[in-house]
């Protein structure tokens, strides 16, 4: 990938491809390809994901980097910025956020914890970031003690949750969160793992956001989200509950070729119940409640580079069916037990 000023290239590397020529400025990095079809302009939502996908970005010097979302910008805004990196201890850790402060929380040598306790108080901007390899964690608990404004700061830095977690596979009993500036509430990404159960409550943009992951979920509740209650995309993701309520936007939005699974959904009072888009696949069994919601199943092709969504299903009731938009191309299935 290259970013030209506001414009970001991506190169597809064949096998016998070789670059003729990378030219470079203070302003801009310029790429030309034996083939110029190799190359194409793509979004900076892409780019972002990209990164995240752990792929390659050519920065001036034209060498090969590998960027974590976890470190982009902090150079940018170290002189605003407090970083700190603490190792997890096998009991009880308590991490209180002021201002403007991320904290690297590191595995080290523990593979069981018993809690993370995070209080963010004042107007923080600040965040957690959760690295390690295999690790057990009992509970997470995250509070903020003041509403606040959108995290701005944490924004730039493209940490996009109050508790992220990268690259990590994990066995967690319990996670709690109970007002979030962040982006996300929760971010996840490439990481694979098992939660017994989530509960978030008030977040100013999306509850959760799980990102090319391997994700099994027991029970999650999330409520009073100003975006989505659970975004997901680009991985596998399963669920046995699911209660969604109050989202000003989606209560779940699956997409990026992700696949999708949960046994009983309850929705209320969203923008919308659950929207399935762009190549993703979606299996629900059954929705034990679909009340107030503007509209209950969402289907459509919203990135070109994708394709429309597929629903399977067991059982939803007519209320569910007559308030369901599905662009030409999504299907609706139902399942024979």
């Amino acid at each position: 990938m290259f970013q030209k000023k506001n414009e970001y290239l991506e190169c597809i590397d064949w096998k016998k491809s070789n670059y003729l020529k990378v030219s470079s400025s203070d302003d801009y990095t310029y790429v030309k390809s034996k083939n110029e079809v190799e190359c194409r302009k793509i979004s900076n939502y892409r780019f972002i994901n990209n990164l995240k996908n752990k792929n390659f970005y050519y920065n001036n010097t034209n060498e090969d980097v590998k960027i974590y979302p976890t470190f982009l910008g902090i150079e940018k805004y170290k002189r605003e910025t407090n970083v700190y990196y603490l190792n997890l201890t096998k009991e009880k850790n308590d991490i209180i956020l002021d201002n403007n402060e991320i904290y690297f929380l590191i595995q080290n040598e523990v593979s069981k914890i018993e809690k993370i306790n995070i209080t963010s108080r004042n107007y923080s901007n600040s965040a957690v970031v959760i690295l390690g390899t295999n690790l057990e964690i009992n509970e997470i608990s995250y509070r903020e003690l003041v509403p606040k404004k959108k995290n701005i700061l944490i924004q730039n830095l493209n940490l996009t949750g109050c508790i992220n977690i990268y690259d990590l596979n994990f066995k967690i009993n319990k996670i709690n969160i109970k007002n979030a500036s962040c982006e996300d509430g929760l971010n996840i990404v490439r990481s694979n793992g098992t939660i017994e159960k989530i509960l978030i409550d008030s977040t100013i943009s999306d509850g959760v956001d799980f990102d090319f992951s391997d994700i099994k979920i027991k029970n999650i509740d999330v409520k009073n989200s100003g975006g989505d209650c659970i975004d997901l995309s680009f991985g596998q993701y399963e669920f046995k509950d699911i209660n969604v309520k109050n989202c000003i936007d989606k209560g779940i939005s699956v997409g990026e070729m992700s696949l999708f699974n949960t046994i009983n959904l309850s929705m209320t009072n969203n923008n919308t119940g659950l929207a399935i888009k762009d190549s993703s696949i979606a299996t629900v069994e059954n929705i034990v409640k679909n009340y107030n919601n503007n509209t209950c199943i969402s289907m459509y092709n919203k990135k070109p580079e994708f394709k429309s969504g597929k629903l399977f299903y067991i059982k939803i009731q007519d209320s569910c069916i007559n308030k369901t938009l599905l662009d030409n191309n999504s299907k609706l299935i139902k399942k024979i037990n």
